[in-house]
């Protein structure tokens, strides 16, 4: 596994949380993914497959925050689409998308 971007953090000696209750509390942190109206999403998600959201490995506990960003507004981008939708349609003489059959080819 490769990593983005890692951050490595050493916690105090009390820590006193165990692993199921830490798991517990990222739950209700879970990632969503990012709905039309917000401009950013971040959640905690398993770091493997087939892992819950906390991995251990020899004592060493695993999370993963994951972040989704939209880089521009939705309505930005089916504007853009129009026009060049509209683009195409002037220069093919017909929309986008509209299958053409050929005669004799």
């Amino acid at each position: 596994m490769w990593f983005k971007n890692l951050q490595i953090y050493r916690l105090p000696a009390p820590w006193n949380i165990g692993l199921a209750a830490l798991e517990g509390q990222l739950a209700r942190g879970a990632f969503q993914p990012c709905p039309s109206h917000r401009p950013a999403s971040r959640g905690w998600v398993p770091p493997r497959q087939d892992a819950g959201l906390v991995y251990n490995s020899h004592g060493q506990w695993l999370i993963a925050l994951r972040v989704e960003e939209r880089l521009l507004p939705a309505s930005v981008i089916n504007k853009t689409m129009l026009e060049r939708a509209e683009t195409i349609a002037s220069e093919q003489g017909y929309p986008p998308g509209r299958t053409v059959e050929w005669i004799g080819a």
